[in-house]
């Protein structure tokens, strides 16, 4: 192998290798919200990043690709509204396929090499002035290394390039690209630990919850230790209560009318429990990594159970709900939601959704384990866990 090919492989390889990273963390944000699950999502979006650069798997994600293969061309054709992300992938996959032409022999010649006469023979296709069976003769000549430009063409994800490209000009432009979205993409995944683990709440909310409508001799009283009391006292739980798993999926409530509320004051919650973990544990004086977090959960949070559709409101909303769990612990040991951050979550969410009705809630206790506070407890220890190691892994310069 030559010098000029032992560059185009290389500069093939790496510019791949950073445009399938960069592809990835920003789509397992996206996806979380129709699967609530991150381990779903990476899977997801794994997939996908595997089937538009025409990669294999192995094991259990080669079974999945396999299986979904409309679902995957249903998100790479989503794909298409993002024109930067296309035009970067485009550079990408330009450089990464003719890495592929050159480790499987295929030379680059001093006049017209063969690669280049496929790239300007779909330049010519995608513009209309051929049609499509003019690519035949130049996918010949240069082999399965056409498959992921091809695949981005059938997709409407292809967009123009230079007539004679210039590799080291097109891993610049995938550069900029992940220099620009590095934030959001590095920061989405703590701020998607914090989305899940306040989804999680909130089913468990939910799932141990109860309602009745609201009379005149009205105790006050909306946390019991077991669902026989709640029953007492006139709120109809949740039909499956009594066998109820301690770890509820947010997918299975997020019809509710409770969730909405319930997602909303978890997520102010949690924002104020990783702040407190974060102060802690790291050197984060300036609340710089704090305040990106929560910005970032404001991103992925806007338009989603009742927060404006403006990242900018839902960050003033958080902030404005965070005070409420001031000098509060955060979970009752001796009775749960007994004046703590349980309890006003739980005691805000009995009258806060509708008029007619008034919300009580299975929190259990040591002797009694089925209710909300076993769950909201391991999910404090979870992200106890996550944050207290943050400074290991944030890319975003926690001093």
């Amino acid at each position: 192998m030559g010098v000029t090919e032992r560059y185009l492989s290389q500069i093939g390889t790496l510019t791949g290798d950073e445009m399938k990273c960069a592809l990835y963390q920003l789509l397992v944000p996206r996806y979380f919200w129709t699967l609530w699950n991150s381990e779903s999502s990476q899977k997801l979006a794994s997939s996908v990043v595997n089937y538009l650069f025409c990669e294999s798997a192995s094991g259990d994600l080669a079974v999945f690709m396999a299986e979904q293969r409309g679902l995957l061309e249903s998100k790479a054709r989503e794909l298409t509204r993002d024109d930067a992300l296309c035009q970067t992938l485009t550079c990408a996959i330009y450089n990464f396929s003719y890495g592929r032409y050159i480790d499987s022999g295929g030379k680059v010649g001093l006049l017209f090499p063969p690669f280049i006469g496929f790239i300007r023979a779909i330049q010519e296709v995608a513009s209309g002035r051929k049609p499509a069976n003019f690519l035949n003769s130049f996918i010949e000549k240069v082999g399965t290394s056409s498959e992921p430009l091809l695949r981005l063409f059938a997709f409407g994800l292809y967009r123009p390039l230079p007539s004679t490209p210039d590799s080291k000009l097109m891993r610049e432009e995938v550069a900029k690209f992940i220099h620009k979205t590095q934030t959001e993409r590095l920061s989405s995944f703590d701020a998607l630990e914090v989305v899940e683990v306040s989804g999680y709440i909130a089913a468990a909310l939910v799932a141990f919850s109860g309602s009745r409508h609201v009379t005149t001799a009205d105790t006050g009283q909306f946390a019991f230790e077991d669902p026989v009391a709640m029953l007492g006292a006139g709120f109809e739980p949740k039909e499956d209560i009594l066998t109820r798993s301690l770890v509820p999926i947010a997918s299975e409530f997020v019809t509710d009318e409770l969730f909405p509320a319930a997602f909303r004051s978890a997520i102010a919650f949690i924002c104020y429990y990783v702040y407190v973990v974060i102060r802690r544990k790291i050197k984060d004086p300036d609340n710089r990594y704090s305040n990106q977090l929560q910005s970032c959960v404001a991103k992925l949070c806007a338009g989603k159970f009742g927060f404006s559709s403006e990242p900018a409101t839902v960050f003033d909303t958080i902030q404005r709900l965070i005070p409420r769990f001031f000098e509060k612990p955060w979970i009752n040991s001796t009775c749960a939601a007994s004046d703590d951050c349980l309890g006003k979550i739980l005691s805000d969410l009995s009258v806060e959704v509708g008029n007619s009705n008034r919300y009580g809630f299975v929190v259990g206790s040591q002797k009694q384990p089925i209710g909300c506070a076993a769950p909201f407890l391991q999910a404090l220890m979870r992200l106890t866990d996550v944050f207290s190691r943050v400074q290991e892994k944030s890319p975003v310069g926690v001093a």
